[in-house]
């Protein structure tokens, strides 16, 4: 029984061995060739075969479909199409005209009604007549204006004008002496 154990065991021993020696080997070698690179182990240990080369010998050739060819015909012959755009911008330039404004008589009006709580509504009040892009110009230079002060309100408002309804934050005006006291004043 002894003898029979022994033969089994022994083998398996030698093997275990060797696997132990082939693994212990191919660990060293992955050490080295992280450490130094691949190049640098190899031609250290086999300098009679060089690295062998990943190179393509066969290039490879690329076919194209019909679809494709027909497709680059297209390209090549495309001429875009031609858009004619306007000279001048038609419309009611001239009825634009005819709402011209003494802007110099709304700055004395404006200043003589300070403080103005939304200037929207004051401008609406005291030219209805003006069309919907004029209000909108005179609105927009009358906040930049420095001979007083505006002040963005933090609730939005809505303003029906002619033609649309204007959604804003209104500007509340007050003259460059006092110092944005809010009295409800149109």
């Amino acid at each position: 029984m002894a003898q029979q154990c022994a033969d089994t065991l022994l083998p398996l021993r030698d093997e275990a061995r060797q696997h132990n020696t082939l693994s212990t080997a191919v660990s060293e070698l992955l050490g080295q060739i992280r450490k130094q690179g691949l190049k640098r182990v190899y031609a250290k240990t086999s300098s009679i075969c060089p690295l062998p080369g990943w190179q393509r010998t066969r290039r490879g050739r690329l076919q194209l479909g019909d679809e494709i060819l027909e497709l680059m015909a297209q390209a090549r012959n495309y001429e875009p199409d031609v858009q004619s755009f306007p000279e001048e911008v038609t419309g009611d330039t001239e009825s634009l005209q005819l709402f011209m404004i003494d802007e110099k008589q709304l700055k004395l009006d404006l200043l003589a009604s300070l403080p103005v709580n939304n200037l929207m509504l004051w401008l609406q009040s005291r030219y209805p007549k003006l069309p919907d892009v004029v209000m909108l110009r005179v609105y927009h230079d009358l906040v930049r204006e420095s001979d007083w002060h505006s002040q963005l309100q933090s609730e939005p408002t809505s303003t029906d004008l002619q033609q649309v309804r204007v959604i804003y934050h209104p500007h509340h005006l007050f003259s460059a002496e006092t110092q944005g006291i809010s009295i409800e004043h149109d």
